[in-house]
């Protein structure tokens, strides 16, 4: 639970900032972003710990290295505000390939390896991981991506064009759609964006760098899911239909995580929501003023 504590501790600071100016809030979501991911990979590398190894070092590397990963997720959130400001919706992918790094960097962190062992990115509904000890490639469906993919294609039609431009399952429809009971020009249920036509130049691009945003920062929740590594390899043991089935199918946190501390937020107003606070600073250099 302390994870759980420390995460939603972050997100009240990075909610209740008294800005001055752009650079001032900015700087508040730079350090949120290192502090947590640092805190994550320190006690994942902890959870992971083997016995032999002592505690003390274990969690000052995997802090270290989470740091260093939010450092990177920093690097791809600032990306983002290029495709705001030169209208071109191909940044999304330097700014998502960036962010993977860094997501990568916090999740070895938090499982308690070397920074450079794994690297993933997930392309449309599929994670795609290269294991550079093993030598190994994977690619598996991810459990959020089934419920994000059949929900967007329900509302919404896919622009295949976009979405090979974007890197991101990439969503229209002729007017707003619905999400959470409101109405909005643009969504993200992960792996993909949704975008309303009826919208175009300037806020157009405004509205896809600010979901693409949010892609980014779903990415980032990665490192919770070496927290269950313990408990995947046991299933792994024990079960053999669950071994067989997790050769095609990664079982994430992220899309749960991410909406349980969206939800928590819920009743608040829009631009009082973390999420969309960050999205918005870095996507739109936009200033907010404090929220209660």
């Amino acid at each position: 639970m302390k994870i759980v504590q420390w995460l939603i501790f972050f997100v009240f600071l990075g909610n209740n900032l008294q800005a001055q100016n752009y650079q001032d809030q900015k700087t508040r979501f730079v350090l949120t972003n290192i502090g947590v991911n640092g805190i994550a990979g320190g006690i994942g590398a902890v959870i992971n710990k083997k016995p032999d190894e002592k505690f003390g070092r274990v969690l000052l590397k995997g802090f270290g290295q989470g740091c260093l990963g939010g450092g990177f997720n920093v690097l791809g959130k600032e990306i983002t505000y290029q495709i705001n400001v030169k209208e071109n919706i191909g940044y999304a992918w330097p700014a998502r390939i960036t962010n993977a790094i860094g997501s990568s960097i916090t999740q070895n962190a938090a499982a308690n390896r070397d920074f450079w062992e794994r690297w993933h990115f997930n392309l449309g509904p599929v994670r795609l991981e290269y294991r550079i000890p093993e030598k190994k490639f994977q690619a598996r469906v991810f459990a959020s991506a089934v419920y994000g993919t059949t929900f967007m294609a329900v509302n919404g039609k896919l622009n295949l064009e976009k979405s090979i431009k974007t890197g991101v399952m990439f969503f229209e429809r002729s007017d707003d759609f619905t999400l959470y009971g409101d109405k909005a020009p643009g969504i993200m249920v992960a792996p993909a964006i949704g975008v309303s036509k009826q919208h175009s130049g300037s806020y157009y691009h405004y509205l896809v760098a600010h979901e693409v945003m949010h892609i980014l920062q779903f990415d980032q929740l990665s490192s919770l899911n070496s927290f269950t590594d313990r408990v995947d390899a046991k299933l792994k043991s024990d079960f053999n239909f669950y071994d067989k089935a997790s050769k095609y199918f990664y079982l994430d946190l992220n899309g749960l995580t991410m909406l349980g501390l969206y939800m928590t937020q819920i009743n608040q107003s829009w631009q009082c929501r973390y999420f969309e606070r960050e999205a918005d600073v870095f996507s739109n250099r936009r200033v907010y003023p404090k929220c209660k």
